[in-house]
């Protein structure tokens, strides 16, 4: 017995007289769309259908590291920047995917030389095609791009499952290559650039549309929720010698409560903050600011040559509690300037 999403798609594929036949895989990173076209292709199988399968990872323009840096780069330029590189359409080389679908749609195979690995999440890998004629070919992303490929398009499957769900599945995929932070951090970027897609999707493209779980249930469209906060990147910084604990500074406390104060903290305490870091403290800021204000926090640090670890934004308002079983927290109470000189003080003489 097939998958209802099967059925939904022979059924539509009677309705179709051109060949081949192309149908887009979308969904979240970690939504089982590679599983279930999988599936789908084995039970297609059954009628003698030509099948071909294409990756858009497979034209990722820059492997993961390389991705990393240059979103770091992009946010180091300014906001405007940082948000247009974690848009998932710069991450892809479209107008090669355009070229490759559009060959095999003539006949045409493709060769690939430096496709991109998701095992891995490095380039390099081989990849060679054929077109399977008047079957069909799948082409699966998590975006599968623009206007102009959308209407290309003669069936788009959107795998929906759960955000948790999702980030669980990615979780235990890439941990043996990401640490945790990085696939938090990743998975707030995608979602962001996702939800364009999805919403344009079902906006303008219903029509085609057929939504499925990755287990093959059909079901209806689901509502997409806007990404509130998107991860500011930690600063690359070299390694400090002897490194003894790691420091925790609430600007807004020191600031006196008041974010219009941030700059003229840093300005005031910047020779304070350099001698923590060089004495082997690790560093890390927290702030209720929102991201893209965060950003001139971070230009007026570097500005001054201040090193630290993490930028954390968007706390939310109000007292700050640190819980540690083990006892190796040291706290300090800090409200003001004074109290930050006094805590680096003790700070540097417990070295």
């Amino acid at each position: 017995m097939r998958m209802p999403i099967t059925e939904s798609i022979v059924n539509r594929m009677h309705q179709i007289l051109k060949r081949p036949i192309f149908i887009g895989v979308c969904g979240r990173a970690g939504s089982g769309k590679s599983s279930l076209v999988k599936r789908i292709v084995d039970e297609i199988a059954v009628l003698n259908i030509p099948v071909s399968f294409y990756y858009g990872d497979w034209r990722f323009r820059l492997d993961s590291s390389g991705r990393k840096k240059w979103i770091e780069e992009k946010w180091k330029s300014g906001m405007d920047e940082y948000i247009r590189a974690i848009n998932q359409y710069s991450w892809w080389d479209f107008e090669k995917i355009y070229h490759d679908l559009e060959k095999l749609a003539n006949g045409g195979n493709i060769v690939i030389d430096d496709a991109y690995d998701r095992t891995t999440g490095k380039k390099g890998v081989h990849v060679e095609m054929k077109a399977p004629g008047d079957g069909i070919i799948f082409y699966e992303n998590c975006v599968l791009g623009g206007v102009e490929i959308l209407n290309k398009l003669d069936i788009i499957i959107m795998v929906n499952e759960d955000d948790i769900l999702c980030f669980n599945r990615l979780a235990q995929k890439d941990s043996a290559r990401r640490a945790f932070p990085d696939i938090l951090a990743r998975t707030l970027m995608t979602m962001y650039s996702e939800n364009l897609f999805f919403k344009l999707l079902l906006e303008r493209f219903s029509n085609k549309l057929l939504v499925s779980d990755s287990g093959g249930m059909v079901g209806g469209c689901p509502k997409i929720e806007d990404v509130k906060y998107l991860p500011v990147p930690a600063i690359e910084t070299e390694n400090t010698p002897n490194q003894t604990g790691t420091i925790f500074i609430d600007l807004e406390s020191i600031a006196e409560n008041s974010r219009e104060n941030l700059q003229e903290l840093i300005v005031d305490n910047a020779g304070k903050l350099k001698e923590l870091r060089k004495k082997g403290n690790h560093m890390i800021l927290t702030t209720t600011l929102p991201y893209n204000q965060a950003h001139d926090i971070y230009q007026k640090l570097k500005e001054h040559g201040i090193i630290f670890d993490q930028l954390v934004s968007d706390l939310p308002v109000g007292s700050r509690q640190v819980v540690d079983n083990h006892q190796r927290t040291k706290l300090y109470h800090v409200k003001t300037k004074k109290d930050l000189d006094e805590v680096g003080d003790k700070a540097i003489k417990r070295l």
